[in-house]
């Protein structure tokens, strides 16, 4: 993974948070921009999520192999609960395996795995993942096609209120709540956060702003690629990162106006530095397309 220069890695069968931390040491310091998502998949990762939560960047919830180890009828609680702990963390949510099982063999899913990915989506997951669909089966462009018009449709309505809940630790954290709160009452466009590390963009993302779309903003290649684990941010690449955050600013509205087809006016969130006399600070921002 290292010689690789990945950008993340999905650690199976973790029973404890000594797995992430050991994972951890071996990946080093070069690779600190590496997410680690850990797999639960047994029924001690399942007594230990939380700590191994506090350690790992997010969780998958491994299905397949938890149905194994734990009562068939407690799946649906304990993939509820991760949802919940990864939510009040900030932490990533990868729902994965046996979402449209049958397409392996059928052209079309059974209306239960239909309503399994939407309660995926209603939980606020940050992705969902095909395995043997796509790995093995006959229909795999099929599935893929057949699982984005069930999230996109999901996506149009409510689902869980579990960021609500979320654990506010820093200040920026809260700059990104209130910036949630503002733009869905004053029904802007979306939000723009320029980022070099990711953080704003992940920040907004963890409060799950319903139908508005995060855009980050970023002059890194692995901040823009890591950002797409990221539940409706859509990252763009931007080469010329100025020192004048201003600047760097009006580069950014400009690409959506031109790339993404927003018109003179139209309104958005920012978050973002603004330079002053005593250095850089961050910021909340109306800002308009000119």
């Amino acid at each position: 993974a290292k010689e690789m220069d990945l950008d993340g890695i999905a650690l199976s069968f973790v029973r404890n948070a000594d797995a992430v931390r050991e994972a951890k040491e071996i990946l080093g310091d070069e690779s600190k921009g590496m997410k680690i998502i850990a797999k639960i998949e047994n029924q001690e990762g399942v007594e230990n999520m939380e700590q191994i939560l506090e350690e790992a960047d997010g969780i998958m919830v491994a299905r397949g192999d938890l149905g194994l180890e734990v009562d068939m009828e407690e799946l649906p609680q304990l993939q509820r609960r991760m949802a919940y702990l990864c939510a009040i963390h900030g932490k990533r949510l990868i729902v994965a395996t046996h979402l449209l099982e049958s397409m392996i063999e059928f052209p079309v899913p059974t209306r239960a795995e239909v309503t399994d990915v939407a309660n995926a989506v209603y939980e606020q997951a940050d992705a969902v993942m095909l395995s043997g669909e796509t790995a093995s089966g006959k229909f795999p462009v099929e599935a893929v096609e057949t699982l984005d018009r069930i999230v996109r449709r999901t996506e149009r309505y409510p689902g869980v209120d579990y960021a609500s809940k979320m654990n506010l630790s820093s200040a920026r954290m809260h700059l990104a709540a209130a910036a949630a709160q503002m733009a869905s009452e004053l029904q802007f466009k979306g939000f723009v956060a320029i980022t070099q590390f990711g953080r704003g963009a992940e920040y907004i993302s963890n409060m799950r702003p319903r139908g508005l779309p995060i855009y980050a903003f970023t002059n890194s290649a692995r901040t823009y690629r890591t950002l797409l684990f990221c539940r409706s941010v859509y990252p763009f690449l931007l080469e010329d990162f100025s020192s004048n955050p201003e600047f760097t600013l009006e580069q950014a509205l400009r690409t959506l106006r031109d790339r993404e087809g927003y018109q003179r006016g139209e309104q958005f969130m920012v978050l973002a530095n603004i330079l002053t006399a005593e250095g850089f600070v961050n910021s909340l921002q109306v800002r308009e397309i000119s």
